[in-house]
This record gives structure tokens, sequence and C-alpha cells, in this order.
């Protein structure tokens, strides 16, 4: 597959730098965040997209409203029925119990910084789910959905990567547009259960005086990669599981069709 060069390398956002990290597949990367094609996304993902698109009425990235899944006798799946439930009554109760007002959704921002190495600009792009206020503060919400709050992480946040919150706080304090008042925005996760608990957690996450370091290492790290990769071409580095929902997976020579066998000790 021939990979061309990049006029000029995309910016740097929460989602590729996590992919960097997950050390996915540079041609995945090539398909997904230079050429901007949309990858095909899990069935976690899909129960995500619902959820925020019942909560808060947005339609994401797509602009486009999710189709939600049946059954082959076109009966629902309870998941979805629960998620139905938890949006309604997150909306009904749980904003105005935490002083939540929606200020807008989907919101697109990008900041900008010198590479401390190399002098070149490196733009950071967030895509925030909601900018809101809370009890009359400026911040942006998260909106998560999993099928286990408690075994998910959720319950310990601490333990966390909060790299995506960092991002969101800093872009949103570097826009004037959106930030008037030149405070540093608060960052809050309300994640979702659609297991048969219906649980739930509202999840503030605090800046710190590390933060902007976490936001230009990573972006930077990400940024330098990208370039290596650039350099190399995108070489393929399949995976059975990345395969699967990859922009190039019915083009793509290299596709792995089985899964690696798995080696234990």
């Amino acid at each position: 597959m021939f990979i061309p060069a990049i006029a000029s390398r995309p910016s740097v956002s929460q989602s590729l730098v996590k992919e960097l990290r997950n050390d996915v597949c540079p041609r995945r990367i090539y398909g997904a965040y230079v050429l901007g094609l949309p990858t095909v996304p899990t069935d976690s993902q899909l129960r995500g997209i619902y959820f925020e698109y019942k909560l808060t009425g947005s339609c994401g990235k797509s602009g486009i409203p999710p189709i939600e899944p049946l059954q082959k006798t076109g009966k629902r799946y309870v998941d979805f029925e629960r998620l139905d439930g938890q949006a309604q009554f997150i909306r009904e109760e749980l904003f105005p119990y935490y002083g939540i007002e929606i200020l807008d959704t989907d919101v697109v921002i990008a900041t900008e910084f010198t590479h401390p190495d190399t002098d070149e600009i490196v733009t950071v792009k967030c895509r925030l789910d909601v900018l809101a206020r809370v009890n009359n503060k400026l911040a942006v919400i998260d909106i998560k959905a999993t099928g286990d709050v408690a075994n998910g992480g959720w319950r310990n946040p601490i333990g966390l990567d909060h790299t995506q919150a960092y991002f969101y706080m800093w872009a949103l304090y570097q826009s004037k547009e959106l930030n008037s008042e030149g405070v540093m925005p608060e960052f809050y996760y309300i994640v979702a259960d659609w297991s048969p608990r219906s649980d739930y957690e509202v999840i503030k996450v605090e800046w710190n005086n590390g933060s902007f370091w976490e936001v230009r290492h990573a972006a930077t790290e990400a940024f330098d990669k990208m370039k290596s990769m650039e350099e190399q071409g995108f070489p393929a580095r399949p995976s059975y599981q990345q395969c699967q929902s990859c922009p190039f997976q019915h083009s793509c020579t290299d596709k792995k069709q089985f899964k690696e066998v798995k080696v234990i000790w």
C-alpha cells in the first residue's frame, strides 16, 4: 500500500496519544488520524456513543444519530434499555442535584505550543462531549458508559490515566472565545453502568502542578512518534483485534485473518 508523505502533521488529540501509547499499527494510525477515515466502533464504544446521544442529544463526530442494533427477533437489547433509563435519571435528577447546566455539546477547540527540542509548532485538538457550568463554574464533562462501574477502574479513579482531562482543561483554558474569564475550567467524568445494577459515578479531576507537564510531554511524544512513522511510510504492524476496526480492513494485504496464539507461562 502506497503511503504519501504528510503535507503537515495532524494535530495531536487525546485519542491519538492513547492509540500511540498502546502501540497501535502505524497504518491504522495513518487511516484514522491522517486521512480521517472512520474506524469501526467496538460493542462497548457503540453503547457509549448511544448513551451520549440519549443524554445530551449530541451526534458526535459523525453528525449522524447512532443506530441502535437490534436482536434477530427485532427486540431491543436490554443494555440499551438500561442506558435509556440511566440517561433520563442523570438528566432529570443528577444534573439539577449537582448544579449542571449544559452550554453546548460536541465542542471542538485547538491550541498550540512550541516543541521544546525542535521549535516546531505542536497543535493540540480536543473534542469536548459537553461544555457546561457546574454550580456556575466553567467545566468540561466527558460522558462514559461501561458494563461494570465497580470493576472498571472508576471506583478507584486515582489509578486512571488523566491525560484526557488535562488536555481538555488546558485547551479550554487557552480558548479566549469560550473562556473569556481566563479561569482554569473544571473537569468531570459522568460514568453510567448498563448492567442490571444501573450504577453510576461522577468524578472530578483536579488540575495540579504537574498537569501542564503531562500535556506537553504527551503531545510532544505523540508528535515525535507521528514524525517517525511518516519517515518510515506508516508500515503495517497488524494484530487480529486491531484489524477488525481498521479503516483499511478490506484493502490491507497485511491484515491478520485469524487470532494470534496466546502464550502463557
